[in-house]
């Protein structure tokens, strides 16, 4: 939990400026919520059954697969299939695994037991970019996960076939890792999960030869982890997720040694997290899913006694959630994976076909971009939400008036407050400090602005 600080607010409005209103605030009390955003019913006609992977894009935008299909859950919470068993309506998704989303918001999603991988663009084209035969000297066999570089190639890792196939934008394949590792003896065994670096270095995790492999853009392989772990140890075996932080420290959970370790990119192994979890008697088994949200915590699914861990920059290992789940009836069982957007965490229950979003609903009313500040850029940002289709992470905040609803009256007020004469007043709290909707709210947030 954060602590409560005092706070100074300094504004100023100018008409011939456009630009009216600074505030300047420190962090509030941390209010974590917990709420249960897709259960077993799917979008009401088609069941979610084993969801194992989900993703996020920038407009909070939420990609969960189920058994042989995926949703979209948007961040208002319309839930939507966007692909079934047919796939493209030529080739089938059978066993949907990993997902990935590309700079442009297009979706791939591999098929396990279809031995293919899909891409779904925003207006919903179904495209199959590779299939069992592969491409470039290499078959596609049970694929399990997929990845996209900055410049758009797809990877796709195969666990039978135990190799990785590039996919150019043009659709070129090549084989760039096969079951014989890195040529010097250090083998690659069941392939099951990708991450990319800044810098489009490919790091693969094998689970069956519990080591992990790092691929250059220039196709250069290098194995940088093995069972040995941080040779004091701590052991990797079994690794099933990797995971970067924005300065490239490389991250793998391990199922069967119940940890994560850490890797630099000067190549310091530690482990983070062990079987001992928080050290409080809330152990860690059976590590899955990881992955770090914008302030650097990991999160970290234990599937065995369903828990989620955050270990903090810092060190510190608390329980972000556990199998009570939202805590309204709406339980956790077998946590899989995990994804990030800011703050907020997204987390599958594979055995309760459920996914779940962690965040802090603190905001500023009137704060609708999320910057920290009320200006003219917020009334914009609510237009386009209402008549664009962009994003909506805090509608608490864009309820300029507290309506409990989002409209265009609520720009018409935004835009008096700057500009009317004589001008309108300030809206109602949370403003101008950083916090809560005091009354309650029908209304989401899924990102505030409170740093």
């Amino acid at each position: 939990m954060q602590n409560p600080a005092s706070s100074q607010q300094t504004y100023v409005r100018s008409r011939a400026a456009l630009c009216c209103l600074t505030l300047l605030f420190v962090t509030p009390v941390a209010s974590q919520t917990i709420v249960e955003i897709l259960d077993s019913t799917g979008d009401g006609m088609t069941a979610l059954s084993l969801p194992r992977h989900v993703v996020v894009d920038n407009n909070g935008n939420v990609f969960a697969n189920g058994f042989s299909n995926v949703f979209k859950i948007t961040a208002a919470g319309q839930v939507t299939e966007i692909i079934d068993s047919s796939g493209d309506g030529s080739n089938s998704l059978l066993t949907a695994e990993g997902m990935a989303l590309d700079a442009a918001g297009n979706l791939y999603v591999v098929g396990n037991q279809s031995s293919n991988c899909f891409k779904i663009t925003p207006s919903g084209q179904i495209t199959e970019i590779v299939d069992t035969f592969g491409g470039g000297g290499g078959f596609l066999t049970n694929s399990r996960d997929v990845a996209v570089d900055s410049l758009g190639n797809a990877y796709v890792a195969a666990e039978t076939t135990d190799n990785v196939l590039k996919i150019t934008p043009g659709g070129v394949i090549t084989q760039v890792l096969d079951d014989s590792g890195d040529g010097g003896g250090n083998i690659a065994d069941c392939p099951e999960s990708l991450a990319i670096d800044t810098q489009n270095n490919v790091y693969v995790a094998c689970k069956c030869s519990n080591n992990v492999f790092m691929i250059t853009p220039a196709g250069v392989v290098t194995e940088i982890l093995d069972a040995a772990g941080d040779d004091l140890g701590a052991a990797m075996l079994f690794p099933l997720d990797v995971s970067l932080d924005a300065d490239d420290n490389l991250f793998v959970s391990s199922f069967t040694s119940s940890n994560v370790l850490k890797r630099t990119p000067g190549g310091t192994v530690t482990e983070v997290i062990g079987p001992a979890g928080d050290s409080s008697g809330n152990p860690l088994s059976g590590a899955a899913g990881i992955n770090l949200d914008a302030a650097g915590n990991l999160y970290v699914a234990s599937f065995s006694n369903s828990r989620v861990f955050k270990v903090t920059p810092l060190g510190d290992i608390e329980i972000a959630m556990n199998s009570s789940g939202d805590g309204s009836g709406n339980t956790l069982d077998g946590p899989s994976n995990i994804a990030t957007l800011g703050s907020a965490v997204f987390v599958t229950g594979r055995t309760t076909n459920n996914v779940f979003r962690i965040s802090d609903p603190n905001h500023i009313r009137g704060d609708a971009n999320g910057d920290g500040s009320v200006d003219l850029a917020d009334a914009i940002a609510t237009l386009n939400y209402l008549f664009a289709d962009g994003p909506g992470l805090c509608l608490d905040a864009m309820d300029f008036n507290d309506s409990e609803s989002v409209t265009i009256t609520d720009v018409f007020d935004q835009l008096c407050r700057l500009f009317c004469n004589p001008l309108s007043s300030d809206p109602p709290a949370p403003f101008p400090l950083c916090g809560l909707d005091p009354g309650g709210s029908g209304l989401d947030c899924v990102i505030g602005a409170c740093p």
